[in-house]
């Protein structure tokens, strides 16, 4: 005589979901194979000048047609920071870079020599009337050309930590990472005060998620100032008055990628030269916040994905120096069209 098998609900409901598993599992795998099926139909051109599959997956965002890359690179430079910080040109087709242990300057046949040493980290560089101005901390190190130090600048805040500078007659301005703000100091008066705050702008205030914050002084006198965690680059007055917002998050070509973005800013001619990092690409904006042209793809890392661009400059004559994190070298780009 068989026996009554008892009943057991611990049973039941784990057999009930191991099933949900498996059915839901196979509905998923289902809708994906239907959606690549239908992406692979699409004859349709996205914003990237290309036909990928899929307008919003990595390879279609790496992609660039060459149509829309209206620079070409002329020069690559090599440099012995492991660390590079900061770039600024001497004027005479060499360049000043910065890092870990102080500033490097190449000549215009790349030609290395050391100009500063220092025990501090030298964050950021700017050459203004034949002087050197060093960002190291919450200070500012000035020496001639000659590498001898004529003058150090204190910041009130010993906590600030300055990231870039922007330089006139009048005025020193000093992006500051930490504080998230633009410092500007009056030369004449000794007069500090500061502008840009999240706090006075709820709006268009810098939210600097991370170290970089870069400033721009355009020759008629707007300072522009990446806002990285708002996807934006500000441009003010002397003032403090906004006057510009530019960009927007997007991985398309006219905003800007990832989490914090742009990296480092530059002008040219009446437009802004910008740099991204996770996908790497340097690009040009007009005043109209409309995209012009890449600088430099992101096929240009592929020796290592993980580089960026951590500063650039303009010349005279229109050439984008890049400098590039992650490869230890110098990029150097020239327009190979008229730009419209």
């Amino acid at each position: 005589m068989s026996k009554k098998r008892k009943f057991n609900p611990d049973a039941f409901l784990y057999g009930g979901l191991v099933a949900a598993i498996v059915i839901g599992g196979a509905l998923y795998i289902y809708k994906q194979q239907k959606l690549n099926k239908n992406l692979g139909k699409s004859n349709q051109k996205n914003a990237f000048g290309s036909k990928k599959k899929d307008p919003y997956g990595p390879e279609s965002i790496r992609h660039v047609a060459n149509k829309l890359i209206k620079f070409k690179k002329i020069q690559e430079i090599r440099i012995s920071f492991q660390d590079a910080k900061s770039i600024e040109l001497d004027g005479y087709g060499g360049f000043y870079v910065s890092g870990n242990k102080g500033v490097l300057h190449y000549d215009n046949a790349g030609k290395e020599s050391v100009f500063i040493k220092t025990k501090e980290a030298v964050r950021f560089i700017l050459l203004y009337e034949k002087q050197l101005y060093c960002c190291i901390k919450s200070r500012i190190e000035i020496y001639d050309l000659e590498a001898k130090k004529v003058d150090t600048l204190y910041h009130r805040d010993s906590s600030a930590r300055l990231t870039a500078l922007a330089i006139n007659k009048k005025y020193i301005f000093a992006a500051d990472n930490r504080n998230k703000c633009i410092w500007r100091f009056d030369k004449e008066k000794d007069e500090l005060i500061k502008f840009g705050t999240h706090t006075e702008d709820r709006k268009n205030g810098f939210i600097i998620p991370g170290p970089w914050m870069d400033l721009e002084l355009r020759k008629d006198g707007i300072l522009f100032a990446s806002n990285p965690g708002r996807h934006n680059v500000n441009g003010y007055t002397e003032d403090g008055v906004l006057e510009i917002v530019l960009g927007k998050p997007s991985f398309r070509h006219d905003g800007f990628n990832g989490c914090c973005n742009p990296v480092a800013i530059a002008c040219l001619d009446d437009m802004i030269v910008s740099s991204e990092k996770g996908i790497s690409r340097v690009k040009l904006t007009n005043m109209q916040d409309e995209f012009v042209s890449i600088v430099a793809a992101p096929k240009d890392f592929k020796e290592n994905k993980r580089s960026f661009v951590v500063d650039l400059q303009v010349d005279e004559v229109g050439k984008v120096y890049t400098l590039i994190s992650g490869l230890n070298k110098v990029f150097v780009y020239e327009k190979k069209e008229k730009l419209k």
